[in-house]
């Protein structure tokens, strides 16, 4: 689907430009933070993980659309490619068999789109280091801030917050978009 804002590192900051792309413009969106308790999260079929591997993030953040194609996830970090169907993503980013009641299973503050759009503000400071260097280096462009905003991105992060949304399991997410997610059988 052609290019995209994109920098490694700033999922939040990448998924803010998507959400305004006029190309899903006709398409029902919604922000999905990807994240837990203990904000080790593990992903698989991310771009900075070799293939077969997870990386663990403290947090990630996609979108998910609802069109005449069904529902989909666009994640620009994933090597599925963009957007995939949402059980297709959900089995292969997240697979059951790995997780269980595993501290790296995934829950899910969903948000939609205008609501991410209004109220969603960073400045960046989840990125510096203790002597103020980047860990990673910043996108050129500003940093996003709904007017009259401070700076919230790990408000949406910490998913016992009531920011916005709902919050849901794997299980949850897949049932909310009209989806069926089976849980592991008991070992």
């Amino acid at each position: 689907m052609g290019q995209h804002r994109y920098q490694p590192c700033y999922c939040e900051e990448n998924v803010w430009w998507l959400c305004q792309d006029q190309r899903l413009a006709h398409l029902e969106r919604w922000v999905v933070f990807i994240s837990n308790a203990q904000r080790r999260c593990a992903l698989f079929e991310q771009q900075a993980a070799a293939p077969g591997q997870a990386v663990v993030w403290d947090y990630h953040v996609v979108i998910v659309t609802r069109g005449a194609a069904g529902t989909e996830v666009w994640d620009l970090d994933s090597r599925l490619g963009m957007p995939v169907g949402l059980v297709d993503y959900l089995a292969q980013t997240f697979p059951l068999e790995r997780f269980g009641d595993d501290v790296f299973a995934p829950r899910f503050r969903v948000v939609a789109a205008v609501e991410f759009l209004t109220g969603f503000a960073t400045d960046r400071r989840h990125m510096r280091e203790a002597a103020g260097g980047w860990i990673a280096p910043p996108p050129s462009w500003s940093p996003p801030a709904a007017p009259g905003h401070e700076p919230n991105l790990m408000r949406f992060v910490d998913l016992d917050d009531d920011i916005a949304g709902t919050v849901v399991d794997l299980v949850g997410l897949a049932h909310r978009f009209g989806c069926s997610c089976q849980p592991p059988a008991p070992r």
